[in-house]
């Protein structure tokens, strides 16, 4: 209300200034063009001899100007002082009201009022700015009003070619903004897509068709393939399963009952176990993955890179690792005996406890692994490196040891490596030989 009060105060003022204007124009339009009252003879003298009286350009050229242009002159100005007082109140009023959630009627009233307003500015600029450069020059005598039209078209061109790249200006960032909402606007649709396809695969996980479940599983590697922040989250449902559905049974025989045949791992956990050996470990944050006392019997990990895993009290027996990378993973009490870990990465594996009776680990590498009462009875350590590994307690009845590296090997006695199988390439710590074999 208070802008539209003042636009109409300025609406009265500018339409009395051009009204009293008007009335002065005309008294002095009607004095010029009297009749003056002169001497007869004179009047024949002067026409006899009249001398043209140059008149300057300034009248010349605002004798020339239409009236309906200097009120359109004053209408822009009037338009344009108008509207941004009542721009400049809305907004205020705006602000000091607050906007209500949700509504926007108010601020889109006030947009759409600044709109206006800087049009009418843009075209009274446009049209008044020229003017004004063309009547700096209006007194120089040399000048035609041709000439005069020519510097104030050329001043328009410029200013239209300055506000043009205004323009262009102003849609660029514009665009780069509409650009930045864009691709926030498809980062939330995918997320909400991976989301969509998360629950689905969970869902198929739980389903009684082994093909269901297949196609759940391998759902989960792709989401954990697109989306780095969801890649955590789909490993651990995957390892959950196979935890839930592949759990390590522990049965103790009676006294001349055979011990019973370890139960095959399914397809859907040597799904799994695959995933995880061919995922992106970068991904995988802190702590590792829980396949803690799990039934891994048999599974194919050929090649595999299974760094943070827990396999912590894990059945591999007879599982195939040979090449795999186990640099770090905890293998404490885990089961690998008969395992093919042939030329395997051990390097500071926890291995304590572990049975690796009858395992293969020709050209493993043991460097500084944890092997504290480990089961090595029949292993093949054929050329394996074992420098720094700790032997404490550590049961080499039988193991073959033939060109194997154990420098620096801890807690490892002479009576260990009597009961070991030795040839002249096998490398033992300082000051370390074998006893006498009984």
């Amino acid at each position: 209300m208070l802008g539209w009060r003042i636009a109409r105060r300025v609406f009265a003022a500018v339409k009395r200034s051009g009204r009293g204007r008007s009335r002065s124009g005309d008294i002095a339009a009607s004095a010029s063009t009297a009749p003056a009252v002169t001497d007869p003879s004179a009047a024949i003298a002067d026409s006899a001899t009249t001398v043209p009286v140059a008149t300057p350009p300034t009248l010349r050229r605002s004798a020339a100007v239409p009236p309906l242009i200097t009120r359109a002159d004053r209408l822009l100005l009037l338009l344009g002082i108008a509207g941004l007082l009542v721009t400049a109140t809305s907004a205020i009023g705006l602000f000091d009201r607050g906007r209500p959630a949700g509504d926007g009627g108010g601020s889109t009233m006030t947009l759409i009022g600044a709109l206006v307003t800087l049009a009418i500015w843009v075209i009274y600029v446009f049209w008044k700015v020229p003017q004004w450069q063309a009547a700096t020059r209006a007194s120089d005598p040399n000048l035609t009003p041709r000439d005069l039209f020519e510097i104030e078209n050329a001043a328009r061109g410029t200013l239209g070619q300055i506000l043009g790249g205004v323009a262009v200006l102003t849609g660029l960032i514009f665009a780069w903004q509409q650009l930045g909402n864009t691709g926030e606007t498809l980062r939330v649709s995918q997320e909400g897509q991976i989301t969509e396809r998360f629950t689905r695969a969970v869902d198929q996980l739980g389903n009684d068709d082994p093909a269901a479940r297949l196609g759940g599983i391998y759902a989960l590697e792709r989401i954990a393939r697109d989306s780095e922040r969801d890649h955590r989250p789909a490993m651990e449902v995957l390892t959950a399963f196979v935890r839930r559905s592949s759990p390590r049974v522990t049965t103790v025989a009676g006294v001349g009952t055979p011990a019973p045949a370890p139960v095959p791992i399914s397809s859907e956990t040597q799904a799994i176990l695959s995933i995880l050996g061919r995922r992106e470990t970068r991904s995988d944050g802190a702590g590792c993955l829980n396949l803690s006392r799990t039934n891994l019997v048999g599974a194919n990990l050929t090649g595999a890179t299974l760094t943070n895993i827990c396999f912590g009290g894990a059945d591999l027996s007879d599982a195939a690792l040979a090449g795999a990378d186990l640099h770090g993973v905890d293998l404490g009490s885990a089961d690998l005996s008969g395992a093919n870990l042939g030329g395997a990465t051990l390097i500071d594996t926890r291995l304590n406890r572990a049975s690796l009776s009858g395992a293969n680990l020709t050209q493993a590498d043991l460097t500084g692994a944890n092997l504290v009462d480990a089961d090595l009875r029949l292993a093949i350590l054929d050329r394996a490196i074992l420098r720094q590994a700790t032997l404490l307690n550590a049961n080499l009845d039988s193991a073959i040891l033939f060109g194997a590296d154990l420098t620096d090997a801890s807690g490892l006695t002479s009576e260990q490596l009597s009961r070991a199988v030795q040839d002249g390439d096998t490398i033992l710590p300082v000051g370390l030989r074998a006893s006498p074999s009984p």
